[in-house]
């Protein structure tokens, strides 16, 4: 009966059945297999409706309960990937406080996750924000940068290092009008995207066309 809802996509169906048959089933060995896959399917569900911290719970038990389960070094990755979410959905319920805390605990709990390169670039977005909440503070841009800084120099040569780069450049054209800065970042940006994408990405097109327009800003029209 679960797994019938969860197929027509009917969520909290498909978790209710699950969890009665988990109950049913509590004291039988002969249906473990079952019973590791209904606490599993249990929290992806619950992932899937965005109420992470009952599909960390649900998952923890299926480590608990299961250690020798074939899903447990999933679960286990499951988790690491719930944690983050719970910082994206606070950061896009605009509770950036909350979404810092999530984050730094996220940083000390796996910081090799490759994930901690888009939380160094969200934080310099959060400056950004900040600054023009507050009318164009130039602190904040400045701590934008220093964000973005932090992750070009742990995380070079990557993507999210291109991409703050690019950041960067704009915010010393458009926020503070340092034009040579911004032309230094943005050239620098296009070479590390031009190594990491190709010359065909939309990525590379974008940093041509954000240096043409500030070549032409300058005057420089040849090189532009």
């Amino acid at each position: 009966i679960a797994e019938s809802y969860r197929i027509r996509q009917q969520t909290e169906n498909a978790i209710s059945a699950y969890q009665d048959f988990l109950v049913i089933a509590s004291e039988d060995l002969a249906v473990l297999d079952q019973k590791m896959s209904s606490t599993f399917y249990i929290a992806e569900l619950q992932f899937g409706q965005k109420k992470y911290a009952e599909a960390i719970r649900t998952w923890k038990q299926y480590l608990t309960n299961f250690p020798n389960g074939p899903k447990w070094t999933g679960a286990q990755s499951r988790i690491i990937d719930a944690e983050f979410q719970i910082g994206i959905s606070l950061l896009t319920d605009k509770a950036y406080d909350d979404t810092i805390e999530s984050f730094k605990q996220f940083e000390k709990d796996h910081p090799l996750d490759s994930r901690i390169r888009q939380i160094l670039v969200i934080y310099g977005q959060m400056r950004v924000h900040q600054a023009e909440k507050n009318q164009g503070a130039v602190v904040d841009y400045q701590s934008a940068i220093v964000e973005w800084e932090k992750l070009v120099s742990k995380y070079p040569n990557t993507e999210e290092s291109s991409f703050a780069l690019f950041q960067i450049g704009q915010v010393y054209e458009q926020k503070l009008g340092e034009l040579e800065k911004a032309l230094e970042l943005y050239q620098k940006s296009l070479n590390m995207r031009l190594k990491l994408l190709g010359s065909n990405h939309l990525d590379v097109a974008s940093s041509y066309v954000n240096l043409g327009a500030l070549y032409t800003d300058k005057g420089e029209y040849d090189k532009a």
